[in-house]
């Protein structure tokens, strides 16, 4: 809101109070009542002299939580907050997953991406696996990456695809955390994702001394997150208290899809399905790991959306919602 304001009153050349006396705002969670990076939002609203603001949501971080309201509501200003049952406010709630759940549970909102054949292969045996979808359908999917707060890929990846990881279009200069799973510290230190500066490699205690230093003397950025196997539990936690990560795209491969839908930590789906048929018991499905011993037990989405892109499909689901 503060930008917002700023904004305006730069484009409109004129005193303050002369701009937004007697206006109305829409916003669609609370505005803050905390100096953070920007000044207090409640406090430059009423300063500001609107007339009516209408919440589309209170916001459950603990320094706000009801304070903007309280203060523009003390300042004289008419505040109205949807009710939480109503359809607008569940489509505002949508819009805010990301930042409701790192703040109600101090983790990342983590997005579940892949790109697959119409019978559900990722790659061939060997590896292969450039390029089962469309070239639109990937530009697609890289925005979709540069929404988030960082990237998240699996020692495969890296390794067959050399792969630079970075955010894209309007996003490109996003400050954006890249993330590679490597529990031995095995991969190559000359990759194009190890030249970017925002680069986490999550290993395991078994990682060698010849291999640690080799990656120390790289300058490349590491840690240990179990003895013998990384816990994704642990990384996502450390992500969120350590970096204030609050989104993370996950695009690995089988095996790292899995591992993450078997821990239970797979908040949304995106599946970019390209007509074509591979087969192969060998060939690599979607979603490797463990998997469910029933039927009953599979992931269940909600709120899904399929919508065409050149001659692939984007489907698109909710695995929980905050």
């Amino acid at each position: 809101e503060v930008v917002a304001i700023k904004d305006a009153l730069r484009r409109s050349g004129k005193n303050k109070r002369d701009v937004f006396r007697g206006a109305d705002m829409y916003v669609t969670l609370e505005p803050c009542a905390h100096e953070g990076k920007t000044p207090s939002c409640a406090g430059a609203i009423a300063e500001a002299r609107f007339n009516n603001v209408f919440v589309g949501m209170k916001d459950p971080f603990p320094k706000v939580n009801g304070k903007g309201i309280k203060l523009l509501r003390g300042k004289g200003v008419s505040v109205k907050v949807l009710p939480s049952s109503s359809k607008l406010s569940n489509e505002i709630s949508s819009l805010n997953q990301s930042f409701l759940k790192f703040v109600k549970m101090n983790r990342p909102y983590v997005t579940l991406k892949a790109g697959m054949s119409l019978d559900g292969k990722v790659a061939l045996k060997s590896g292969e696996s450039k390029w089962i979808t469309s070239e639109i359908a990937r530009e697609d999917a890289r925005v979709e990456r540069s929404i988030c707060d960082a990237v998240l890929v699996g020692f495969n990846t890296v390794r067959l695809d050399d792969p630079k990881l970075s955010p894209t279009g309007k996003f490109l200069n996003k400050k954006f955390l890249k993330i590679v799973l490597d529990p031995l510290l095995e991969l190559d230190t000359g990759l194009k994702v190890f030249k970017a500066p925002d680069i986490l490699v999550a290993c395991t205690d078994l990682a060698s001394e010849r291999n640690v230093k080799n990656f120390r003397s790289a300058g490349i950025g590491f840690k240990s997150f179990g003895d013998k196997k990384i816990s994704l539990h642990r990384l996502l936690e450390y992500l969120a208290t350590h970096k204030k990560i609050q989104s993370v795209f996950v695009e690995g491969g089988s095996s790292t899809n899995g591992n993450f839908l078997d821990e239970k930590l797979v908040d949304r789906v995106i599946f970019y399905v390209s007509p074509k048929l591979i087969g192969g018991s060998e060939n690599l499905s979607v979603i490797g790991g463990k998997g469910i011993e029933k039927i009953s037990d599979a992931v269940k989405l909600s709120k899904t959306r399929v919508s065409q892109i050149g001659e692939d499909f984007k489907l698109e689901g909710v695995v929980s919602l905050y």
